[in-house]
């Protein structure tokens, strides 16, 4: 199961005030444009890496 879908509300939580990207991105609020996933589990055959 997706956690976002296409067109879900969201709102940008980068707790670390060291990250680059605080603070422009820190509780602004957008929509998913899209959502990627990865197969990399079915590659190494670790479920942790899917």
């Amino acid at each position: 199961m997706e956690r976002f879908s296409e067109g879900n509300r969201v709102r940008i939580d980068i707790p670390d005030e060291t990250d680059l990207d605080h603070q422009e991105y820190h509780g602004e609020h957008g929509r998913v444009v899209a959502v990627l996933s990865d197969d990399a589990d079915s590659l190494t055959a670790e479920e942790r890496d899917g």
